[in-house]
This record gives C-alpha cells, sequence and structure tokens, in this order.
C-alpha cells in the first residue's frame, strides 16, 4: 500500500465508528439549533438595545460559549480516540446549555424547556442506556439547580414540578426503548451482511472451481 492510499485509510478510519458518525452529526445539529434559536434572539435583542443602548450579554456569552464547547468536541473528534469521552462531554454540555437557556428566559416557565429532553434523546442515540439515564440524571439536578438559583424554586407549584420531572422520565424512557431497537436492527443487518458475504465467498468459490 503507498503513503497515499495509507493515509486516505485512516483520514477514513474514524468514519467507521458509528459514535463518531454520531457525535459529528449530533454536533453539527445542535450548532444549527442553537445559530437559529439564539440567533434569531440575539438579532431581535440588538435591535432593541439600539432604542436604550442596553445589550443583552448574558445571552450573546451562551451563544459563544455554545459555539466554543462544540469546537471543544471538535477537537476531541479530531484526535479520533476516547469517543465514550467526548460522549459525555457532548452530553453534559448539551445539559448546562439547556440549563442556561431556561435560566434566561423564564425558567419553569421557559419555552426552552425542550432542550432537556433533547439532551436526554441525545444521550440515548451516543450512549444508550447509560447515556439516557446519565441524561435524566443530569437534566433533573440542573434543572432543580437553575430553579433554586435566586429562590425561584419556591414559587414553583409543585404539579409543575412533578409534570416536568415526568416528562423527563417519560422521554429517557422512551428514547432508551428506541435506541435499543435501532442497535437491534442495526446487528440483524450487519449479520445478514456477513452471511450475504460468505454465499458471495462460497458462489465464487464454485465458479472457479468449474474449470
Amino acid at each position: 500500500m503507498s503513503e497515499a492510499a495509507a493515509a486516505d485509510a485512516g483520514a477514513e478510519g474514524p468514519w467507521r465508528e458509528p459514535l463518531y458518525r454520531r457525535l459529528v452529526w449530533l454536533t453539527l445539529f445542535r450548532l444549527v439549533l442553537v445559530t437559529v434559536l439564539l440567533g434569531g434572539a440575539a438579532v431581535v435583542g440588538w435591535r432593541q438595545a439600539l432604542d436604550d443602548d442596553r445589550i443583552d450579554t448574558p445571552l450573546y456569552g451562551l451563544l459563544l460559549a455554545t459555539y466554543a464547547g462544540s469546537l471543544a468536541v471538535a477537537l476531541l473528534l479530531r484526535a479520533a480516540r476516547r469517543l465514550t469521552t467526548a460522549a459525555a462531554a457532548h452530553l453534559l454540555f448539551d445539559v448546562l446549555l439547556a440549563g442556561g437557556l431556561v435560566a434566561l428566559t423564564g425558567r419553569s416557565e421557559s419555552v426552552f424547556l425542550f432542550m432537556f429532553l433533547l439532551a436526554i434523546v441525545n444521550g440515548a442515540i451516543l450512549l444508550g442506556r447509560r447515556g439516557a439515564a446519565a441524561g435524566l440524571g443530569l437534566s433533573l439536578a440542573v434543572y432543580v439547580a437553575t430553579l433554586a438559583t435566586g429562590g425561584h424554586l419556591r414559587g414553583v407549584p409543585g404539579t409543575t414540578l412533578w409534570a416536568h420531572a415526568a416528562a423527563f422520565v417519560a422521554t429517557a424512557a422512551l428514547a432508551t426503548y428506541l435506541a435499543e431497537q435501532l442497535r437491534s436492527t442495526g446487528e440483524r443487518l450487519a449479520a445478514r451482511e456477513s452471511d450475504l458475504a460468505d454465499v458471495t465467498a462460497l458462489h465464487g468459490a464454485i465458479v472457479q472451481s468449474v474449470a
């Protein structure tokens, strides 16, 4: 094998790892989602700031932190090592991003509560059952900590807390089930591909032995 071919094979190597591909696509999804959501809010806030000379610095800081965190995950992926560590960092950053958005946009009444659910789903996609459980635990902890900051937890009705917690648990259960089903389907497809390769090799051997 030539040096160029070896380099090409090494460059394509990480893409053979399913976890690597999932991390790349989820990182891109996060960047697009945050750009649309926070970017639009930042533009609106900038236009309002022109009237009263006030800039919503926390929103811009969160936007910059999102790009910085995504860059850090991309650097971990570039090393093509410790993919599980990169997946854990991706999950933690998703939960912290959701907590930051919720804290800035109304806490228990925030429209960005669904970001916690996305973090749980991403954990299931990346790490299966363990990822869903970790996403659930982190989301509950960060959500309660967000409400507890500044004493806001006391003013939240108990029914609201239970409803949000139930939504987190239901999302984790459903995401785990779907992730297990997809993994099982993938294993069956891989087994069928292996059987097809064996049959093809046997057919080729028979054809070559005819002469």
